[in-house]
C-alpha cells in the first residue's frame, strides 16, 4: 500500500477523456508548496511539485465539471508508475496519482457548480465548539489537520463538518 495525500492546486482545467470501451477518466496537473527554510536575506522559500493525477469513472466526471485551475484541492490516492518503448528502443516512465478521492476546498473555480455539501444532525449541548473558532489549516510535524465546517445559523439549520489527518 503507497498512500499519498497531495494537497495543492490544479495547474490548468481538468481534461476528461473516454477510454474506447467508453469509462470515463480525468487527467489533471497539480502543484504542492512546501516550506524550504530561508534565503539569505531571511525571507522564506518555498519548494513547488508537480504532480499528475488520474481520477477514474463517475468521480473523474465531477472532477471534470466542477473542479477549475487554482481551485485548492486535497487527493487521497496510491502512486502508480506506467512504463512504455519508443521507437528506438529507449524506455519511458511516467508516475500519477491515482485518486481515490478528490476534496474541493477552497471557494474559488466554479463554486456556483459545486455539490451542495450532505445534511448531518445539528449539534446540540452547551459543549458544542464554535467552527470560527477553528482555524481551517493546521501544520505540525510533517501532518496536516484539515478541519472543514459548516456553521449553523437561523437560515441554515444544518451543520457539516469533516477532519482529514494526512502526512504532507
Amino acid at each position: 500500500m503507497n498512500p499519498v495525500h497531495p494537497l495543492g492546486h490544479p495547474t490548468n482545467a481538468p481534461k476528461l477523456r473516454q477510454t474506447p470501451p467508453g469509462k470515463p477518466v480525468t487527467a489533471l496537473r497539480m502543484a504542492t508548496n512546501e516550506y524550504a527554510g530561508q534565503d539569505d536575506a531571511g525571507a522564506p522559500r518555498e519548494h513547488v511539485e508537480f504532480h499528475s493525477v488520474t481520477v477514474w469513472g463517475p468521480r473523474g466526471e465531477a472532477v471534470a465539471k466542477h473542479l477549475a485551475k487554482g481551485r485548492q484541492v486535497l487527493v487521497e490516492g496510491a502512486l502508480r508508475t506506467r512504463s512504455w518503448e519508443l521507437d528506438d528502443g529507449s524506455r519511458r516512465y511516467r508516475t500519477d496519482v491515482l485518486a481515490a478521492r478528490v476534496d474541493f476546498l477552497s471557494g474559488s473555480g466554479r463554486a456556483s457548480e459545486a455539490p451542495p455539501l450532505p445534511a448531518a444532525p445539528a449539534p446540540t449541548g452547551a459543549g458544542d465548539v464554535d467552527p470560527s473558532d477553528i482555524p481551517s489549516l493546521f501544520r505540525t510535524s510533517g501532518w496536516v489537520l484539515l478541519l472543514r465546517w459548516r456553521h449553523q445559523t437561523p437560515q441554515s439549520p444544518r451543520c457539516v463538518g469533516n477532519a482529514t489527518l494526512a502526512t504532507s
